[in-house]
């Protein structure tokens, strides 16, 4: 009974452990985070949260290589808009049948 109980406590342990380590968030991403929020509340104007957060991923990537890139929702969209299957014609198929 003493030993299940003490393998049962540790399993529990280490479960919540496990639990909160996937929940703990990114102290770099806190640091993004608090700086936003600084700049948001502090800056003497107006900011565009939106554009600033673009930004900043844009110059994370730029740092990486020159092949990667971010593309917000409306490039997306626009990148994507010529790859849609939209076919015209009149709807005539003819097959080519052998002499035997």
């Amino acid at each position: 009974m003493y030993k299940r109980s003490i393998f049962l406590a540790i399993s529990v342990f280490f479960f919540f452990t496990g639990a909160f380590a996937q929940f703990m968030p990114d102290p770099l991403g806190i640091k993004l985070v608090r700086t936003l929020q600084l700049v948001n509340n502090l800056y003497v104007d107006e900011v565009d949260s939106e554009k600033l957060t673009e930004a900043a991923i844009r110059a994370m990537l730029r740092e990486l290589d020159p092949h990667s890139s971010y593309l917000n929702k409306d490039e997306v969209r626009a990148m994507n808009e010529p790859l849609q299957g939209d076919f015209e014609g009149i709807g005539i198929s003819f097959n080519m049948v052998t002499d035997t």
